[in-house]
Parts: structure tokens; sequence; C-alpha cells
């Protein structure tokens, strides 16, 4: 079955099992990204809480010395699977180390 959604973004809840798993398979079939309340549990605990985590560990002492600085960083990049091109670009742009 052809529904004209390839590169499209659908989010399906309860995913992990029953009807919701098998439109989930049936989405990712026909070219659609899907993602399910589990992808985005997964995601906040990797990378909101343990941000919220290392900020609360660093707290106590920002606030003993008056100042501080913190930068948390998250990426999705986990999921990213380049081309061969992409790959080779990113190993010979200026300021690379590759």
């Amino acid at each position: 079955m052809d529904l004209e959604r390839t590169g499209k973004v659908a989010v399906v809840t309860g995913a992990s099992k029953g009807i919701a798993s098998a439109i989930m398979k049936m989405l990712a079939e026909e070219g659609v990204r899907a993602s399910s309340d589990d992808d985005f549990e997964w995601a906040m605990r990797v990378n909101f809480f343990s941000a919220l985590r290392a900020t609360r560990a660093a707290l106590g002492h920002k606030v003993e010395h008056g100042s501080g600085s913190m930068l948390d960083v998250a990426s999705v990049n986990a999921f990213f699977r380049p081309d061969a091109a992409t790959a080779r670009a990113g190993r010979s742009s200026p300021g690379s180390a590759g």
C-alpha cells in the first residue's frame, strides 16, 4: 500500500505492543520516520535528566562560591548514520582533526 507519506514524521503513542506497534511497523515500511513514547522517554532520560542531575550536583559548589558556569550539550547524532559522502566531508572540512 502506498500512502504517499515518504519523508513524513509520525508520533505513535503506546507503540511498544499491539495495534500501535503494528502501525509503527507499517509507517516505517511506507517511508515514514515514526517515533514512539518509548523513544521520547529514552531521549528525555539521556538528554534532559542527565543534564538536570549534573546541574543539581554542581549547584551547591556554585552557590558556595557565588558564581560559576555550566555548559550542557545534548545531541541527536547517536541516531545519525551519515552516508559516505557526508563522512568524507566531515573528515576534510577546515578545522577538522581528520
